[in-house]
């Protein structure tokens, strides 16, 4: 039996972070569990913050949802003291789902790709062959094939 040793990191974010503070913490815990760490993020209630609990377990939850493609929830937001915690572990790297807006994102990429392919290989085809001045003239192919006549 093969045994893995975490690195437990910790971010903590309290419940009165600012958006980009919120971020780069996010940031760093995303690169935590890419690297296969364990993650520990916990609110730390000051004072009489601890009447806020319920915005602490807010933020909590939104870290682990924000990185649910990189980790799964090991144990829902706690309350120890005045600390809120939350752990998350790794997701195997094998098994990475996509979420439905991903997929469809980049089925319409792929369709949009199909789509300009097909207008520039028949854009192609109704050029003539020759090029040169009769190659931007809108006439019909039977003109055209009287007028390279007439020059020969």
């Amino acid at each position: 039996m093969q045994i893995r040793q975490y690195v437990v990191s910790s971010t903590t974010p309290s419940s009165s972070t600012d958006e980009h503070d919120y971020q780069f913490k996010l940031k760093h815990a995303r690169e935590f569990l890419e690297e296969g760490n364990k993650v520990r993020a916990y609110v730390f209630f000051r004072g009489r913050s601890i009447l806020f609990k319920e915005q602490g377990e807010v933020l909590l939850l939104r870290f682990a949802n924000d990185l649910e493609e990189v980790g799964k929830v090991e144990s829902m937001p706690s309350l120890e003291g005045k600390k809120m915690f939350l752990y998350l572990a790794p997701k195997k790297a094998g098994a990475q789902k996509k979420s439905q807006q991903a997929r469809d994102r980049e089925a319409a990429e792929q369709e949009a790709k199909e789509a300009a392919k097909q207008q520039k290989e028949a854009a192609a085809a109704e050029a003539p062959a020759n090029g040169g001045f009769f190659a931007n003239a809108k006439i019909s192919a039977d003109a055209l094939k009287k007028l390279t006549e007439d020059k020969e």
